[in-house]
């Protein structure tokens, strides 16, 4: 016979695939038998000699030889209504008859729905090759939108068998034929009990999809996550699915939009944010269909979170991946809780045994509404419990970039330490982290300065000092130069031209040599240190060009702090949380946890 084959699979398999018999000159006794209906004699042969399960017959004019129909005995039994044990006996010869298809492009399992074979052929033709669940037929038709044109009185039993092998091999259920019931009570925001009694993962991974009737074409898909969101249930409800199927943080729809674009653009929380965040991080840069970044999002919403998703997202998925959260009522990590239980030394150990617990997020949220109380790190809870100062300064020497974590209302822990009343050198070594925090406000539009001016702590002339000084000084501080105060809170000097008048020393927190130089460049480009800080004394007055003294300061604090208003706080029912012990001459934070 000639050679040939159908589409999808090539010729190399066994027996005598890539075979071609003329049906009119040497057909195969297997195919004769297919043809004849004689269904005992194709089970016969097919055990005898299943190579010719493989061997392809095909038809041609008899005027100009134009190929009028080429298929497999599998099609033809099909075409026949083969029962259910000869299609089985020609799978079994050749299992690699599911993925073939004919002269039209049409595979057996299209051939089966559009020729209403029996439910168990269907099924046969599933289990043989489930990869044609998604494969359409020469109209661009997939098996559902087959399984819905079927013209009989057990088309419902056929959209099920495929529903049924959608939701096994997909992950996916149709939502005109087989929708979960955690899907329909989210769109129908059935929020309370009914959702809670139908949460599980299984429901939680599975997509919901709807297909154009007359062609199967996709019309929209999503998975429970997803729709939580865009139904606009309560924090609550979208925490529990994510808790329950965190992997939905990583899972897009049909525009290729992960939850985290639909939290931004659906106006969700930003505890919610935040929570999609840590479940996954590389969403931050993830573009959907239309190019777009969570960014792009945030930058043109209209929700009153609107800056906390642009905070939310500032310190990319580094940050992310490499801090995780924990509810304070459940799992909290043993530093937080010999933090606030104060046990000090309990403390220490905690921190140099668990390491990575300097890193993660505590928090307490509201039962119903599933946002948060409070939240914060070590760092925040350290210097809000009043600790030690040697254990306030290992946290952050720990994780330094805590100093520019925000806490549940938009404070750095410097702003904590200036309005406990902490010790100098704690607000220097934040400082120093993070020296941009001179123009950081909290929600409340209160920066350092503010907090500074209006403490009533003893230490309060220290606090406008070590401020005065500004940002060049502690980004100078923390690139590794060694910097010494004039005494009058003027700015400071390096020795860089080796004449002795001040030392050169390693500063723990930062590169030195040729790396420190170009941190403060880098420091330059941002702002935090001005282009001229060229560290000469120009005016003979004695002091450091490059400092940026108090009026020059004010007026970058008044158009910083203008620029940075934060988005409302959420109101919570629970009152804010104290240390059990304080000492008297330090008030507790207002924001401190339990």
């Amino acid at each position: 016979g000639r050679g040939g084959g159908g589409g999808g699979g090539g010729f190399a398999g066994a027996g005598g695939e890539g075979i071609e018999r003329d049906f009119d000159a040497d057909p195969t006794e297997l195919y004769l038998a297919v043809h004849s209906r004689s269904w005992r004699d194709v089970i016969k042969r097919c055990a005898k000699r299943p190579e010719e399960a493989s061997e392809w017959v095909a038809r041609y004019e008899e005027d100009d030889g134009a190929l009028r129909w080429r298929t497999l005995p599998l099609h033809g039994a099909i075409l026949f209504r083969a029962p259910s044990d000869a299609l089985m006996a020609l799978l079994t010869a050749f299992p690699e008859g599911a993925a073939r298809s004919d002269d039209r492009g049409i595979y057996p399992l299209h051939l089966a729905l559009k020729t209403a074979s029996s439910i168990d052929a269907v099924q046969m033709l599933i289990d043989a090759w489930p990869e044609c669940i998604d494969i359409p037929d020469e109209a661009g038709r997939v098996p559902m939108a087959l399984a819905k044109r079927v013209q009989s009185f057990e088309r419902r039993a056929y959209i099920r068998t495929v529903a049924s092998a959608l939701r096994v091999i997909r992950g996916e259920v149709d939502f005109d034929t087989n929708p979960t019931k955690l899907y329909q009570y989210l769109q129908k925001k059935m929020w309370a009990r009914e959702v809670d009694d139908l949460l599980n993962r299984e429901d939680a991974a599975l997509y919901v999809s709807r297909r154009e009737a007359k062609d199967g074409s996709l019309r929209w898909r999503m998975h429970p996550l997803f729709a939580s969101l865009v139904f606009g249930a309560p924090d609550h409800v979208i925490e529990k699915i994510l808790r329950v199927y965190p992997e939905g943080a990583a899972m897009t729809d049909d525009r290729k939009m992960l939850p985290i674009h639909a939290a931004m653009y659906h106006g969700s929380s930003e505890s919610i944010v935040l929570s999609l965040l840590h479940a996954y991080p590389p969403g931050i840069d993830r573009v959907d269909s239309r190019g777009l970044k969570p960014y792009d999002y945030a930058i043109n919403s209209k929700s009153p979170f609107k800056q906390s998703y642009l905070e939310a997202l500032e310190p990319g998925p580094d940050y992310y991946a490499a801090t995780s959260e924990c509810d304070a009522s459940v799992d909290p990590t043993a530093l937080y809780r010999c933090i606030s239980q104060s046990k000090w030394d309990d403390a220490f150990d905690a921190l140099a045994e668990r390491p990575d617990e300097v890193r993660t997020w505590v928090y307490r949220k509201g039962k119903d509404t599933g946002r948060y109380f409070w939240r914060m790190l070590p760092a925040h809870a350290a210097i809000s419990f009043d600790a030690p100062k040697d254990l306030v300064l290992e946290v952050i020497r720990a994780y330094p970039d805590a100093a520019s974590c925000k806490d549940h209302v938009g404070m750095l822990p410097v702003h904590h330490a200036l309005e406990n009343g902490s010790d100098c050198d704690v607000v220097e070594e934040l400082l120093t982290a993070y020296p941009y925090c001179l123009v950081d406000a909290d929600r409340e539009g209160r920066t350092p300065f503010t907090l500074a001016e209006a403490s009533k702590s003893p230490r309060k002339d220290e606090y406008v000092k070590a401020l005065d000084r500004g940002p060049g000084y502690y980004a100078r501080r923390r690139a590794g130069y060694g910097v010494v105060d004039d005494g009058g809170g003027g700015g400071m000097s390096l020795d860089l031209d080796g004449r002795g008048k001040f030392s050169f020393v390693e500063d723990p927190f930062g590169p030195s040599g040729d790396e420190a130089d170009a941190r403060v460049e880098a420091e330059r480009g941002r702002g935090i240190i001005r282009a001229d800080d060229d560290d000469d004394d120009d005016d003979g007055d004695g002091g450091d060009e490059g400092a940026i003294d108090r009026e020059q300061f004010h007026t970058l604090l008044s158009s910083a702090t203008t620029d940075r208003m934060r988005a409302p706080v959420d109101t919570a029912p629970e009152a804010a949380p104290q240390p059990t012990t304080q000492p008297a001459t330090q008030p507790a934070s207002r924001t401190a946890p339990p």
